[in-house]
């Protein structure tokens, strides 16, 4: 007498349908980093994207520099003249009401 075949979980079909898909995925992504690309249905071998265009204005970034590094300044004076300054006198005693009865 045979022992019956052992019982699949009801899982184990969508498991390994998932799994194939992940893997083909990361593997469809690991193919395009590696300079092959799909052009209308056919591979392109030794594909590289353009380079971006780069910034028309580069000077923007340095003069935005230039300008934080003048307030980092200023804010460092105006906490040492904070440190210097004398303090502040006490206000003065407000004069107190005598109640007549």
């Amino acid at each position: 007498m045979t022992a019956p075949p052992p019982r699949r979980s009801p899982w184990t079909v969508p498991l390994w349908i998932a799994l194939v898909l992940a893997l083909g995925g990361l593997g469809w992504r690991a193919v395009a980093g590696c300079g092959i690309a799909w052009v209308d249905g056919t591979p392109l071998l030794d594909y590289c994207p353009e380079p971006p265009e780069p910034d028309p204005r580069p000077g923007i970034l340095a003069a935005a520099k230039e300008r934080e590094d003048g307030l980092e300044d200023e804010l460092h004076r105006l906490r040492l003249a904070l440190i210097d300054a004398p303090d502040c006198p006490p206000p003065p005693e407000p004069p107190v009401e005598i109640a007549e009865a």
